[in-house]
């Protein structure tokens, strides 16, 4: 089993790494808490990238709950006012609210890797999603199982 890195089990690490984020020179690094340059740049290399890649999928997972949940609650709204439009008999607003309920469902689709941008477009007759996807956005909207 390989030895942690040195500056990993160094007093210092924090202070090191804070000054490899502004820029401070290896050497002056090395020279400061008595480390040598090269376990420096490889700490860099390997454990603080690392790092800064896991936080940064951490805080992409963040973003894309917090995307989700906004597109879900758009959805809500979207259901409720398309639903209300059809009730008062207003069906020119009640499929302007189905139309972008479809587009709500592909772009969540998009979101999620479902569907390919360039397989967005159906070249014959322009439907952003397919009719299975519609049909089952439908039921869902009218609280019929899938």
């Amino acid at each position: 089993m390989p030895a942690k890195c040195t500056v990993c089990r160094s007093p210092h690490r924090a202070a090191v790494e804070g000054l490899l984020v502004t820029g401070t020179s290896l050497r002056d690094i090395a020279r400061r808490f008595h480390l040598k340059k090269d376990s420096i740049q490889r700490h860099s290399a390997k454990c603080v990238k690392a790092e800064i890649a896991k936080r940064a999928e951490a805080r992409e997972m963040a973003l894309a709950d917090r995307l989700m949940s906004e597109m879900e609650q758009l959805q809500r709204v979207t259901r409720l006012l398309t639903a209300r439009a059809i009730r008062t008999k207003d069906m020119r607003t009640g499929l302007r609210g189905v139309a972008e309920a479809r587009r709500n469902v592909a772009l969540v689709a998009r979101m999620v890797g479902k569907l390919d941008p360039k397989q967005e477009q159906d070249k014959r007759d322009g439907h952003l999603v397919t009719w299975e996807e519609f049909v089952l956005m439908y039921r869902r909207s009218q609280g019929t199982p899938a």
